[in-house]
């Protein structure tokens, strides 16, 4: 079993609390009202101190999001990112990216996981 824990901030404290804890990894959630530019700005900087104290990613998550908008389409910039942030994991040899994806009350159920779906793929 490995155990780790979800910090907010990536900072070198982050790993170094995380390797005091004897942790195997940390995970990071940058969700929707986060800056997301000065977490991806900083993966070198992750990437150095993940290996500096052994301490992996072991996740990148995205919550809060409005994936879709009020009319049910798919948001070009959330897409965007998410594709960043799913590379910004693979730099940090995360295994895993999380995240949601918003209800949109105008449209079906069926319409909101066909957008799910395309969002997804």
């Amino acid at each position: 079993m490995t155990l780790g824990m979800i910090y907010k901030q990536a900072s070198e404290d982050t790993f170094r609390d995380a390797a005091k804890r004897k942790l195997d990894f940390v995970e990071f959630c940058v969700n929707g009202p986060d800056d997301h530019e000065a977490f991806l700005n900083k993966v070198p900087m992750i990437r150095k101190w993940s290996e500096q104290y052994s301490v992996g990613v072991g996740s990148i998550g995205r919550w809060k999001a409005e994936i879709l908008d009020s009319d049910g389409n798919i948001n070009p910039a959330e897409l965007d990112l998410a594709f960043r942030l799913s590379d910004a994991a693979e730099a940090l040899g995360s295994p895993n990216y999380i995240c949601g994806c918003n209800y949109c009350e105008k449209i079906s159920f069926y319409a909101n996981c066909t957008k799910a779906i395309e969002f997804f793929s």
